[in-house]
């Protein structure tokens, strides 16, 4: 077993762990593992709902409680990937539905984003298509 009670503490190394001259006590486990980092990735990439960049399509992971009477929706890129498995946690505690639209680096934004320097228009296309369903949705939260 390892101590999580090391974690955030000076004598736990963290990401640090892996730079080459950082100084890792012997008696530390590395948290996750080394070799369990490549399968460290949200569950929308598992479930395969998280778009490719070349993607328009809005699809959605459906998460949390399927039976919730309120329902929550996550939209984004990566970045918000990553707190899907958090929020996951919290809307089945709740007894909410969570829905998820992600795509690869395209932030949820109104803004114009552009992919080397040129307009990513798949995102544009893509989060429209994802706004078209939110509003069918018609989500307590988002």
């Amino acid at each position: 077993d390892v101590d999580i009670s090391l974690i955030g503490t000076p004598n736990y190394p963290g990401p640090a762990a892996l730079l080459a001259n950082a100084s890792v006590p012997r008696d530390v486990e590395l948290l996750p593992s080394l070799g369990k980092l490549r399968r460290d990735v949200p569950i929308v990439y598992r479930l395969k709902c998280h778009q490719e960049q070349d993607s328009t399509q809005a699809v959605g992971c459906q998460l949390g409680d399927p039976q919730g009477t309120r329902t929550i929706v996550v939209a984004g890129d990566s970045h918000a990937a990553q707190w899907i498995p958090a929020i996951d946690k919290i809307a089945r505690d709740r007894k909410w539905k969570l829905v998820t639209f992600t795509k690869a680096a395209c932030p949820f934004t109104l803004a114009a984003v552009t992919d080397e320097g040129k307009p990513y228009e798949a995102c544009a296309t893509w989060r429209d298509n994802v706004l078209a369903e939110i509003r069918k949705l018609r989500p307590d939260l988002m």
